[in-house]
């Protein structure tokens, strides 16, 4: 008898098996197999807290547009890459990448963004003493270009790294990061590297963009507590100059936006030089952070290249990543290229071909996943 029983329990495990392999051969829990054995292999991703990591945030449930899935992809060639999402928006990708056969990208890690936007929670609902105002022109976009800044702060918490590169979603890294801050921005004493342009208080143009910027926690830290104060109501009539300006440079629709903020916060902190009668408007800086324009061009090299760049004479895509172009008779390369609006179709177009597995329907990348 316990030979039977025996037999009978191989038989069984036999037919499970068959029926296993014959669901997968028809695609039946493929996906689902799949995207256990991504979350797997997850436990061993994350960026090495020596590392500056290429941070990404995306808010919302929806779909990576193709151009983001590219864009991760080539920053992942050089960097560590973070991306903070919704579970539900990593999930889809999965799926969508479950169904190609591609190589692993082990260098790019995603992170619940839950876990590090609920501090602000009750600041960007409007709740409390101090109370966020939605006072962009694109809302609820504009809200979170500024609240991503509060997550950013919270991950640097929970994940440490000497800085981050923290760049938009249209944005392609093509240089390593950790080296580029420490030979260009580190070395040089520099708290924050984002695009500043020259300009004054009062034309109210207040535009510091940090679409592509390194920043590390102290300024993260010290910027978060900045914007926040902005909105009591000791300085909120600064916000609303900026609201109600009715000038060239300023649109007569409200426009308070991230890059706002982060123009007061550097004028606060020393950038621009301007009166006392304009900075004693400001929330008080107890500690002075060094800011640097990312785009002064360091070791024949330029940041934050806006999308028209790869238009430039002489401008070359190599086969490895790299990016230049001709200044004269000088190669100038391109460490990170942001193309904005219609430019993410240059986007795709270019470093689709040199990622291949990014956008092909036939074979894709896979990415690491972190909850």
């Amino acid at each position: 008898k316990r030979g039977t029983g025996s037999l009978t329990r191989n038989l069984m495990k036999f037919a499970a098996l068959l029926v296993a392999v014959v669901a997968l051969a028809h695609g039946v829990d493929a996906i689902v197999l799949q995207q256990k054995s991504l979350r797997t292999r997850a436990a061993v991703s994350g960026h090495s807290p020596d590392q500056v990591p290429v941070v990404y945030i995306w808010f919302g449930d929806d779909a990576f547009p193709e151009y983001f899935d590219v864009a991760i992809c080539a920053s992942a060639r050089f960097n560590q890459v973070a991306i903070i999402s919704s579970p539900k928006s990593r999930d889809i990708l999965e799926k969508r990448m479950a169904s190609r056969e591609g190589p692993l990208t082990a260098s790019a890690s995603f992170y619940n963004i839950s876990e590090f936007a609920s501090s602000s929670s009750d600041f960007f609902a409007q709740k409390g003493e101090i109370k966020y105002q939605p006072w962009g022109d694109y809302e609820p976009y504009e809200t979170n270009c500024l609240r991503r800044f509060f997550v950013l702060n919270e991950f640097l918490k929970a994940h440490p790294a000497p800085a981050v590169l923290h760049v938009d979603s249209d944005v392609v890294v093509t240089s390593n990061a950790t080296d580029d801050y420490e030979k260009d921005w580190a070395s040089s004493q520099c708290d924050a590297a984002l695009i500043l342009p020259k300009q004054t208080f009062e034309c109210m143009y207040w535009v510091g963009m940090a679409a592509t910027a390194f920043l590390d926690a102290a300024v993260l830290s010290d910027f978060v507590g900045f914007a926040t104060s902005l909105y009591s109501p000791k300085y909120l009539h600064v916000l609303e100059m900026k609201k109600y300006a009715k000038t060239d440079t300023s649109k007569d629709s409200p426009y308070v936006s991230d890059m706002t903020h982060w123009y007061l916060f550097a004028l606060a902190n020393g950038f621009f030089h301007e009166s006392t009668n304009v900075t004693s408007q400001l929330p008080v800086v107890r500690t002075k952070r060094r800011f640097c324009d990312i785009q002064e061009r360091k070791r024949n090299a330029v940041y934050s290249a806006r999308s028209w760049e790869h238009q430039l004479p002489g401008f070359h895509l190599f086969s490895n990543g790299t990016t230049y172009y001709k200044d004269g008779q000088v190669d100038v390369r391109v460490r990170a290229i942001h193309f904005q609006m219609d430019g993410k179709a240059s986007l795709v177009r270019l470093f689709g071909s040199a990622c291949p597995n990014c956008s092909t329907p036939a074979q894709s990348h896979a990415l690491l996943s972190r909850t």
